[in-house]
């Protein structure tokens, strides 16, 4: 038994929750602990033969965490605000049985106003219509060209809310999730976009270890923070380091601020031949635009990552594509280039860093992790100019299909 099982433990009410159902694989827990939404840490350990109780988290936390739970635990809530009205839209292709999943924990929301928008990106079959049709807060709307932007896009322009709240149709949020985003939003009216922390459902196998040690920027950030031009000290790739300021699977945006950039772009994203880098690209265009990114960790959502070998390899290669694709779009936009060759040595530095570190990490790992999982990255990387130009050319054509 090697796996982890992943729980939410909340204070002041000591409740404990899972995502996923406790197997004979699992061997160890790891237990988010939050104080009145706050995200104090993770807290590991073995897992006991019966229950596991409210006693041992906290037992454990006050090793692993320190006072800081107690002071959380005692402290109060903070004072209600009136939050807009909000769109949180899902794109999904051909999964019914993971939006059924999604759509039953966005109808727990704790939110005054809001609405869903499931968008089913060039679905084979109505199975996703079906699962819509059983939640009436939902709303189900199709876009026929294959592509994640294009389905976000669409999401967009059908949406009635003053904020666009992004997730995954294999992620489950938090009663909380909502509520927090737009708490960001209305604190700070610089505020463009805020994002949120993206935790680890379950990791009953190395290959989800291995993903969720590489997610550690949107997993294991228990610090708020915002960023914008106008701050100094965040290094000399700022505003290139979208990584650092969250992921697709929980981000937000006030709409007018989206529609000033132009939504996503379509040459990016999963479903077109770059694979990615849609989240990373808009983030980067808010920040040029004026605009803060606040992240707020209290915004909690669950994703279930790589299941096998096959899906972990895929995911890497998608990755340096992505990424590559990404830098690729701001070389060739005018306002951008400039921008992204006065940091191409920094950059670079930084890859040989980072090459390096992984290295290190994959000769470690288990037997049972993949090899060549850096390699198939880098690879993506390098051919990402390719995969650009064809996306590029896609994108030209499928902007005729309505």
């Amino acid at each position: 038994m090697t796996g982890t099982w992943c729980v939410q433990y909340t204070l002041p009410e000591r409740r404990i929750d899972a995502v996923v159902a406790r197997t004979p694989e699992h061997a160890q827990v790891r237990a988010l602990v939050v104080a009145h939404g706050d995200p104090l840490g993770y807290v590991g350990f073995a897992l006991p033969p019966g229950e596991v109780t409210a006693d041992e988290i906290e037992r454990n936390a006050a090793v692993q965490l320190g006072e800081d739970v107690l002071r959380h635990a005692a402290s109060s809530d903070a004072a209600q605000q009136i939050l807009p009205f909000a769109s949180v839209i899902v794109c999904t292709r051909n999964r019914p049985d993971d939006i059924a999943r999604c759509l039953d924990r966005l109808d727990a929301l704790d939110y005054p106003d809001f609405e869903i928008v499931v968008v089913d990106n060039a679905p084979t079959d109505d199975r996703t219509r079906a699962v819509v049709a059983q939640h009436p807060r939902a709303r189900y709307v199709i876009e026929p060209r294959p592509g994640l932007s294009w389905a976000r896009n669409r999401g967009l322009a059908q949406m009635h809310g003053e904020l666009a709240v992004y997730t995954d149709d294999d992620v489950a949020v938090d009663p909380n999730w909502l509520r927090e985003l737009a708490r960001a939003f209305v604190a700070d009216e610089s505020v463009g976009c805020v994002t949120g922390i993206v935790c680890t459902a379950d990791i009953p196998t190395a290959l989800e270890q291995y993903f969720d040690d590489r997610a550690q920027n949107w997993s294991s950030e228990f610090t708020p923070r915002t960023r914008s031009l106008a701050a100094h000290d965040l290094g000399p790739l700022f505003p290139y380091t979208p990584g650092k300021i969250g992921t697709g699977a929980n981000f937000s945006f006030r709409r007018k601020v989206l529609d000033d950039i132009g939504g996503f772009d379509v040459a990016l994203g999963a479903g077109t031949p770059t694979g990615g880098g849609e989240d990373l690209d808009a983030f980067v265009r808010v920040l040029l635009r004026g605009h803060a990114i606040s992240y707020t960790p209290r915004a909690i959502v669950w994703h279930h990552h790589r299941a096998t070998a096959a899906e972990l390899r895929r995911q890497m290669f998608a990755w340096g594509v992505g990424l590559g694709a990404f830098v690729c779009a701001h070389l060739s936009r005018r306002d951008t280039r400039r921008l992204v060759l006065r940091r191409v040595g920094v950059g670079f530095a930084q890859l040989v860093r980072t090459v390096r570190s992984e290295t290190t990490r994959e000769k470690s790992e288990a037997a049972a992790t993949p090899r060549g999982l850096l390699l198939l990255e880098l690879l993506g990387m390098v051919l990402s100019p390719y995969y650009y130009v064809r996306s590029r050319a896609r994108a030209a054509r499928l902007r005729s299909v309505t």
